[in-house]
């Protein structure tokens, strides 16, 4: 087994593992310990300081997955090294210094006026700094082939750092923006944790003698970076814009629904997450190479094994969402946000099906496309948001469906890109199977009986809930055997039937 299957495997333990205590934080203990208007603060309080981050990456986040082999043949790895850490720096010290001039503003504009969100501006600038440098020494390690420990630092832990406060909470340790400041402090050891980690086995080759590097790869690289530090500002922004206008338009208490409703859809795409830390570098290298056939090779296995992922989920969150929600602490004050869970849900799909055509386009020669479709897409969601939820009212349903309508857009426009340029396309006649095995599935799980045991009792929620789940999800599996959906699925299964026998 290869190093990609080995750290996948390893690092998909972790995720899951991760989202296991995202799901308990989200589902238990945030509707349980803190109110809907502190849960919509501490939401703008993670989008701002991701925002900040972002802005101070200058680019070169993607930077370095793209030029990373690049600059290491030619012996400039350390020089490279030096500007990746370096520049995003600089970039943090001038976007926070304007964050904090313009921080009562921003306040005012995601809480309607509300001025308690002004108490709590000063924690985005060590959350921000923080997740910038955690996501530095992510792209690091997954440049040198490494998921699993970064997954358990940048993911596991952070998760672990916000169950552990949430319960100070409720045992009247902390209050809430002592929280905060616990949260801050979760972000920095694991900064501390993981970057000892890449020292101790990378021992990266920093080095500050730029000039040793020919010009003709410091121009390619800085007019790559000037490129997407614009479209890495754009696809940030996609991620919270409806959080940010729902903020303007509804208030904090609308953000706090919609951050657990958006939970609950957004779990479906967290193995496409893991795919493309992976894959990106791999594509990378394969366009060093002007190996198209292998390119489309990822495209196809990342649409389908992702696409097999995405439409169980979507079914068995559809068919058990009421139990979910009731099983939730208060929950009856959080099921307002079911048609945004599903919504979410959908548009997480689309984007699963569309394999990993972001990262080709953004590794190819035609990556600037990306950046003229990333501002397009940016005034997409304002444009879509504004309709959905100030003129047509449609509030919380109204975020998650803008969302909806403008991945579904941008996602095709990729795909029509990547299928007119260089012929790549992701999609088979198993495609279309999928979905209707998935449909069929669907179809099963509304014509399944609820049984009774009580009214919204415990036990009724979780024996619905279980049954449901097992149905639905062996009819799915068996479909996708008895159809060869997926080599690799079937497999694991041979292997699984081997070691039973």
């Amino acid at each position: 087994m290869g190093i990609v299957a080995r750290q996948t495997i390893k690092a998909s333990f972790v995720i899951y593992v991760a989202a296991l205590v995202g799901a308990m934080n989200r589902l238990y203990f945030y509707p349980k310990f803190v109110s809907k208007e502190e849960l919509g603060i501490l939401q703008l309080v993670i989008i701002l300081g991701t925002l900040l981050s972002q802005f101070s990456f200058l680019g070169m986040s993607t930077a370095l997955s793209k030029y990373f082999k690049m600059f290491k043949d030619a012996g400039y790895l350390g020089q490279l090294l030096f500007l990746f850490f370096v520049i995003p720096l600089i970039g943090f010290i001038g976007f926070s210094t304007i964050y904090w001039c313009f921080s009562e503003d921003i306040s005012s504009l995601y809480s309607k006026g509300d001025s308690k969100l002004d108490e709590y501006a000063i924690y985005v600038i060590p959350i921000g700094f923080f997740i910038l440098q955690l996501n530095s020494l992510v792209i690091f390690c997954n440049n040198n082939l490494r998921l699993t420990v970064p997954s358990i630092f940048n993911d596991l832990f952070i998760k672990l750092t916000f169950l552990t406060g949430l319960v100070c909470i409720g045992l009247e340790w902390i209050n809430f923006k002592e929280y905060l400041l616990y949260v801050s402090a979760g972000y920095g050891l694991a900064f501390i944790a993981l970057l000892t980690y890449s020292f101790i086995l990378f021992k990266p080759p920093v080095k500050s003698k730029i000039s040793l590097v020919p010009r003709s790869f410091l121009k390619d690289l800085f007019q790559y970076s000037s490129w997407f530090f614009i479209g890495s500002l754009s696809s940030t922004f996609i991620l919270s814009a409806d959080s940010i206008m729902l903020g303007a338009y509804e208030g904090v208490e609308a953000v706090g629904v919609y951050t657990i409703a958006f939970f609950i859809g957004s779990v479906i795409e967290i193995p496409k997450k893991m795919i493309v830390s992976i894959t990106t570098p791999i594509i990378a290298g394969h366009w060093n190479n002007n190996n198209t056939k292998e390119i489309n090779k990822l495209y196809k296995q990342s649409s389908i094994n992702q696409g097999i992922v995405g439409v169980l989920l979507i079914v068995l969150l559809i068919t058990g969402l009421d139990e979910l929600f009731y099983l939730m602490p208060n929950g009856n004050e959080f099921i307002v946000g079911k048609w945004v869970a599903v919504f979410i849900g959908l548009s997480k799909v689309i984007d699963m099906f569309a394999g990993v055509n972001s990262e080709i386009i953004k590794t190819s020669r035609i990556y600037r496309l990306d950046f003229i479709l990333s501002l397009l897409f940016v005034l997409l969601v304002i444009i879509s948001n504004y309709i959905f939820i100030s003129i047509l009212e449609m509030g919380l349903n109204g975020a998650a469906l803008a969302s909806l309508a403008a991945v579904f857009i941008y996602n095709l426009s990729r795909f029509l890109i990547l299928k007119k340029v260089f012929g790549l396309n992701p999609f088979t006649l198993k495609s279309i199977i999928l979905l209707a095995i998935g449909t069929g599935c669907l179809i099963v799980g509304y014509l399944l009986p609820n049984f009774s045991i009580g009214s919204n009792s415990f036990l009724n929620l979780v024996f619905a809930l279980v049954y449901k789940t097992a149905i639905i999800s062996v009819l799915f599996l068996v479909g996708l055997h008895g159809f060869n959906i997926s080599p690799e699925f079937n497999n694991i299964v041979k292997k699984i039937t081997k070691r039973l026998r």
